[in-house]
């Protein structure tokens, strides 16, 4: 029960309360019920003299009283230390009750007080949690982008790598084939050198066993050497026939392979081992080609002479033999490189391809960019020549005005008057013609003209006053740039003064004059 009173703090307070109230009471009731120890004539101030007799009567019937009283007394202070001890005992159960109240209360406070930092703590940790997790995240997120980075680096060595070793190959590849062409040419040329030797051998025998044969043998040397010639050049032709036919053939091998490796890496190697399959049939069908040509060649050379036929037969043995040993062992080398060639080819191709579309994106911008300044171009052109065509209008409308003035000032002249001004308006258009073929020589030499006029062509409409400047300059027609209509007309004013027509009247006259580049 008292701990469910310091549960309770308020119903603890207000037992305590109940308690003091009753011990109270309590107090209160033993001071009303006990009797004052003084007599009557204390408490009325009054005192009966007696007699002596009287006296001792009264005197023993005092003491019975008083023991009676004494022992009413004692009974009374007794019960009064009990009601003090009680009343103690309350206060001091009420002091321990308000002891444990405060205790309690402490424990309370402190309790929440506990809870308070205990979830102020784990707010706190949380918090820090939070904050690790996010230093955690960015952390991660740093260390992805390094990672990607150092990937893309890693990428863009090995890509320039690779660049270098196909560079590298390919230069390979050119020193190896100059250095067959070398050793080609030094074989032809220590071939011709022995077949000189052998047949200036030749001759000197002849010529020591009949020197009547002389000529006959100068003649078949020539015949030999002429068409040692024309077999070596077939041969050349041939082979070069053959090597451009392998290179187209490795061009479109490789294009090949390149698309069947996009595919399938197994697939791709397939190919090759195929394609290098029928490029080895093809080099067999080649050399089986030149040995038929050796072997029409020696045939010929047999019946020619037999001691220079075994003696090239023999030289064209171990030349064939050099070169089947030197191409076997340059094939060799050559597979490796494809081989080696066909790991780079993918990354080259991926480069390839990298390069082409920004290629491409740069074409496509220089499109646009093309396209916007044409449609400009055509936009200034329309409204140019819209603004030529206007004032071509108005300038039609002006000579139609002033041809009716004319009219209406020549209406009333006789007929001699309208004879003599036919003729001098024919006069008139002679001399305008050699007029503006001078002003149009004068022009050209003062015209810069612009880069690709050709089929360009513009019309001017042109009145010079007196001493030979402009008067009025309207472009009527420009089938050109708008370069070239603005080059025509600093022309035509860098040309002044102009030289002085044939008629005066010319002055303030239109001219119409049509340039062409």
């Amino acid at each position: 029960m008292f701990k469910e009173l310091l549960k309770n703090p308020v119903a603890l307070f207000w037992a305590i309360m109940l308690h003091i109230v009753v011990i109270t009471l309590l107090i209160l009731g033993f001071q009303l019920n006990k009797e004052p120890e003084s007599s009557a004539a204390d408490r009325g101030g009054v005192q009966l003299m007696l007699s002596e007799g009287v006296v001792s009567e009264k005197s023993s019937s005092s003491s019975a009283k008083q023991a009676e009283a004494t022992a009413k007394a004692e009974r009374e202070k007794a019960t009064k230390a009990a009601a003090e001890a009680k009343a103690k005992q309350q206060a001091e159960a009420q002091a321990a009750a308000e002891q444990a109240q405060q205790e309690q209360a402490r424990r309370l406070e402190e309790a929440s007080r506990k809870r308070a930092a205990a979830e102020a703590a784990q707010r706190q940790a949380e918090t820090e949690r939070k904050l690790a997790e996010e230093r955690q995240k960015a952390e991660e997120a740093r260390r992805r982008l390094a990672e990607e980075r150092r990937r893309q680096e890693e990428a863009e060595r090995k890509l320039a790598e690779e660049r270098r070793k196909a560079e590298e190959a390919r230069r390979q590849a050119e020193e190896e084939r100059k250095q067959r062409e070398a050793m080609e040419r030094k074989l032809a040329e220590q071939e011709r050198a022995r077949i000189a030797a052998e047949q200036q051998r030749l001759q000197a025998e002849r010529e020591a066993e009949q020197q009547a044969l002389i000529r006959r043998t100068e003649m078949r040397r020539l015949e030999e050497e002429r068409k040692q010639r024309e077999a070596e050049e077939k041969a050349r032709l041939a082979k070069e026939e053959e090597e451009r036919k392998r290179a187209e053939y490795q061009a479109r091998w490789k294009e090949e392979q390149e698309r069947k490796k996009r595919e399938a890496e197994e697939k791709a190697r397939q190919e090759a081992e195929k394609a290098r399959l029928a490029k080895e049939e093809k080099e067999r069908k080649r050399k089986e080609a030149e040995e038929k040509v050796r072997r029409e060649a020696e045939r010929k050379q047999r019946e020619e002479a037999e001691k220079a036929r075994l003696a090239k037969e023999e030289e064209e043995r171990k030349r064939a033999e050099y070169q089947a040993r030197w191409k076997e062992e340059q094939e060799r080398k050559k597979r490796e490189a494809e081989e080696k060639a066909q790991q780079e080819a993918e990354k080259a191709r991926l480069a390839k391809e990298e390069e082409e579309r920004k290629r491409k994106e740069a074409e496509e911008k220089a499109r646009l960019a093309k396209e916007e300044e044409a449609r400009k171009r055509a936009e200034y052109i329309a409204r140019w020549q819209e603004e030529q065509e206007r004032k071509k209008r108005e300038a039609e409308e002006a000579r139609q005005k002033a041809r009716q003035r004319t009219q209406q000032a020549a209406q009333g002249q006789g007929g001699s008057g309208q004879g003599r001004r036919g003729t001098s308006s024919a006069e008139l258009e002679r001399a305008a013609m050699v007029w503006g073929q001078q002003i149009k020589r004068q022009v050209s030499t003062h015209w810069i003209q612009p880069i690709d006029t050709f089929g360009m062509r513009a019309s001017v409409q042109l009145s010079i006053r007196p001493p030979g400047k402009i008067r009025e300059l309207r472009v009527t027609q420009c089938n050109g740039s708008p370069q070239f209509c603005d080059s025509l007309i600093a022309a035509l004013r860098r040309s002044e003064p102009y030289p002085r027509p044939d008629l005066p009247e010319l002055y303030n006259q239109n001219l119409r004059l049509i340039f062409e580049p």
